[in-house]
């Protein structure tokens, strides 16, 4: 069990862990079909399993952070998990983040939390793509400023040299 876990575990560098308590088979579906058209998957897993598996992949230690009954969420970019594990949590009750895991990095339930309110990757992308691009159009203009300033002085120019 713990083997095939961390085979799974293996194709995944993030993910969330959650804790649920009395739930039933047919709101254990509900949510697996809602998450699955998110592509996250769900895995219910035994604390001790889990901790074992993780250790033996990401040399972490996430005992502290499995407590009751647990499992996994995994897929989806790690800001769309992150969002959609605490939509669910709020909406139905039934699950609790407990933390996470992100790139070598042990999330906090608070940290998870954060990390939903990132604006997605688009965002950041076109956020930085401006970034750079803004002292090049700031150029640009000055320079389409001078070159207007210029045009206006030679038409006065020539303006004044036809008068003569």
């Amino acid at each position: 069990m713990a083997q095939e876990l961390s085979n799974e575990l293996k194709k995944i560098n993030h993910f969330i862990v959650f804790s649920y308590g009395n739930i039933t088979a047919e709101q254990n579906h509900q949510i697996r079909r809602k998450l699955r058209s998110q592509n996250i998957a769900l895995q219910m897993i035994k604390n001790t399993i889990a901790g074992v598996a993780i250790e033996q992949i990401y040399k972490k230690d996430m005992k502290r952070i499995f407590r009751g009954p647990s499992g996994i969420a995994y897929g989806s970019q790690p800001v769309e998990l992150a969002k959609a594990m605490l939509e669910i949590s709020k909406k139905t009750k039934l699950l609790k983040v407990l933390g996470g895991y992100l790139d070598g990095i042990i999330l906090t339930d608070k940290q998870v939390d954060e990390l939903s309110k990132t604006p997605p990757k688009e965002v950041l992308l076109a956020t930085l793509a401006g970034a750079f691009a803004a002292p090049y159009q700031q150029m640009a203009s000055a320079m389409d400023s001078a070159m207007q300033s210029m045009a206006n002085a030679l038409n006065s120019v020539i303006a004044k040299m036809e008068k003569q």
